[in-house]
C-alpha cells in the first residue's frame, strides 16, 4: 500500500502528518506486532497504542513549533504610547498625534487597519519581523534592511534651546555649558564619551522646560514638536515663573528626521507597498499629516531641502 502523507506548510516550518493507516502499518520482526486493519483480532493492544500516542505527541509538538499564522487578518499598524502620540484620559479611548495620523493612512489607503498600541521598545524589538506590518519611524541607515521605506509625512528634530542671553549658535557651542537632555535619547547616545560640558540628565520635556526656565541650566536638547506644543499650550504648567516664556532663547538644531511610514519585509502584506506609497503622497498633498500634529499643539520642523 503506497504510503499517505498530508503536508501543511504553516510559514517556514512543515509539518508532516501520517495517516492513521498508514502508521498502524509498522511491522516489528522481533514481536511479530502487527497493527492494521486486517489482524483486528490480533491486535497488540499496548504496542499499537504506543505507536499511536507517540504520533499524536509528534505531531502536537510540531503544531506547537509552528508561528503564529496571521493569515485572513487586517494590516496591523504599530503605535507607541506616549504623550502626546498616543495616550488615555481616565481609561477613555486613545486619542493622541499617531492616532490621528492612523486614522489618515485608514482614509488614504480607502481600507480599514488594525492599530497595535505598544511600548517603543517593543515596537524596536520586533521591528522587520510579521508581528506588525506599518510602523511611523525615523529614517535612519540602520532600519533599511528590515523595513521598507514607503514615503516621507515631515520632518521632526532634535534642537538645543538656550537660554535667554546664553549665546549658542551651533552644537560647539555647549561646551563648557550645562545642558540638560533626556535620559537614553538620541543626543544622550551621541554625546556618551563626550565631557565637553555639563551634563543634566531628565525624564521628560516638562522637567527640562521647568530647569530651564527656574535659571537651572543653561540650555536643553529637546524634541521639536514637543517643544512647540509646550510653548504654545495655556494650559497652566506647575512649577513655572510667569514669565518662563521669556526664558527661552533662539532654538539650534541639533538633528533633523524624516517621518516615514514603512513596512516589514517579512510582512505578508508586500502588495499593499502600492497603494500605501499613493496614500502618503495624498495625503501630504492635503496636510493630513501636518493636521495630525497640529490638533495637538505640534508641528513639523522644516527638511533640510526644504
Amino acid at each position: 500500500m503506497t504510503t499517505v502523507l498530508e503536508m501543511r506548510k504553516y510559514h517556514q516550518f512543515t509539518v508532516t502528518i501520517y495517516t492513521l493507516e498508514t502508521s498502524m502499518r509498522q511491522n516489528d520482526k522481533n514481536t511479530n506486532n502487527v497493527c492494521e486493519h486486517e489482524t483486528l483480532t490480533t491486535y497488540n493492544w499496548s504496542y499499537c497504542l504506543k505507536k499511536l500516542t507517540a504520533i499524536w505527541i509528534s505531531l502536537a509538538i510540531s503544531l506547537l513549533a509552528t508561528p503564529f499564522s496571521r493569515a485572513g487578518e487586517l494590516p496591523t499598524v504599530a503605535l507607541f504610547e506616549s504623550f502626546p502620540e498616543a495616550f488615555r484620559v481616565n481609561g477613555g479611548p486613545y486619542q493622541g498625534t499617531l492616532i490621528d495620523t492612523f486614522k489618515a493612512l485608514e482614509d488614504g489607503m480607502g481600507m480599514e487597519l488594525e492599530r497595535k498600541i505598544t511600548s517603543w521598545p517593543r515596537i524596536m524589538e520586533y521591528l522587520g519581523t510579521d508581528r506588525y506590518d506599518f510602523t511611523f519611524i525615523f529614517k535612519v541607515p540602520a532600519f533599511e534592511s528590515k523595513v521598507h521605506y514607503l514615503g516621507k509625512l515631515g520632518c521632526l528634530a532634535d534642537i538645543i534651546v538656550p537660554h535667554q542671553g546664553v549665546e549658542i549658535n551651533s552644537v560647539e557651542d555647549i561646551t563648557g555649558k550645562n545642558v540638560a537632555f533626556i535620559k537614553n535619547g538620541g543626543f544622550a547616545r551621541a554625546n556618551e564619551n563626550n565631557s565637553t560640558f555639563i551634563k543634566s540628565p531628565a525624564p521628560d520635556s516638562p522637567t527640562m522646560m521647568r530647569l530651564l526656565a527656574n535659571d537651572r541650566v543653561d540650555a536643553i536638547v529637546i524634541h521639536s514638536g514637543h517643544y512647540n506644543r509646550l510653548l504654545n499650550s495655556h494650559e497652566p504648567r506647575p512649577g513655572m515663573p510667569e514669565n518662563w516664556r521669556t526664558k527661552f532663547g533662539f532654538p539650534v538644531v541639533f538633528q533633523t528626521y524624516e517621518v516615514h511610514l514603512t513596512l516589514s519585509k517579512n510582512s505578508p502584506h508586500q502588495d499593499l507597498i502600492p497603494k500605501a506609497k499613493e496614500a502618503i503622497k495624498k495625503q501630504v498633498e492635503s496636510n493630513a499629516w501636518s493636521q495630525a500634529l497640529e490638533n495637538y499643539g505640534m508641528s513639523f520642523w522644516p527638511c533640510p531641502e526644504e
